[in-house]
């Protein structure tokens, strides 16, 4: 699951490097990042038409706000104009890889990024203290 994680880390890296937004990186698994990227951006799907948009409520009362789709089958359609679509797609699916490791190895989100607590010297004592003279 650490090695996903860390093929993980790479393929976002790899990433921003493609884009050239080394100084602002992107979110890669938020929905709203990608479409900016792709569609505003790069400008990916103008020649093909696969720009698509829907709306979603909730953008403030009485108005819908509009989003590129950045569904699997909608990037599956930009493949051929930037490497980057296949990208995202083979991040998502490492991503639900890691997630299904960690779960089958019983941890949580919290317990995978949290320090690992300090163990206890054995017997009382601390470690690396100097043995009683008694």
């Amino acid at each position: 699951a650490v090695d996903c994680e860390q093929a993980l880390r790479s393929l976002e890296q790899h990433g921003t490097r493609q884009t050239g937004r080394a100084a602002r990186p992107v979110n890669w698994k938020s929905p709203k990042d990608v479409g900016a990227l792709l569609f505003h951006e790069l400008r990916l799907g103008e020649a093909t038409g696969a720009r698509r948009l829907h709306t979603a409520g909730g953008a403030g009362k009485g108005r819908k706000m509009c989003e590129f789709q950045t569904s699997s089958a909608a990037l599956e359609l930009l493949r051929s104009e930037h490497p980057l679509p296949a990208m995202i797609i083979a991040h998502r699916k490492l991503t639900a890889t890691v997630a299904l490791l960690w779960e089958l190895l019983g941890k949580s989100e919290r317990d995978r990024h949290r320090a690992p607590e300090p163990q206890l010297a054995e017997a009382g004592g601390s470690e690396g203290a100097a043995p009683s003279t008694q």
